[in-house]
């Protein structure tokens, strides 16, 4: 698996979880705003992640990862 493989793949498994909780689907339930908050906090980590290479801090954002087009085929179904 490369890396942006594996970056959509973990996208797609977190906004699922999340989806599922503002639906009958779930024992559990979310507030809207709180999982406004989290798909915020997500999209910001997914996508302005940096790493540490010899003494250089650089992007670790695959070049082609697009958190807009993973989360809108992660909640392509509408929430009611």
């Amino acid at each position: 698996m490369d890396v942006l493989e594996g970056r959509n793949l973990a996208t797609s498994a977190m906004l699922r979880e999340w989806k599922d909780l503002l639906t009958v689907k779930s024992d559990k339930t979310m507030a809207a705003w709180d999982f406004i908050r989290r798909v915020g906090d997500l999209a910001y980590c997914m996508t302005n992640s940096k790493v540490e290479d010899y003494g250089r801090v650089i992007p670790n954002v695959p070049p082609r990862y697009n958190f807009k087009q993973v989360s809108d085929q992660s909640l392509c179904c509408k929430i009611y």
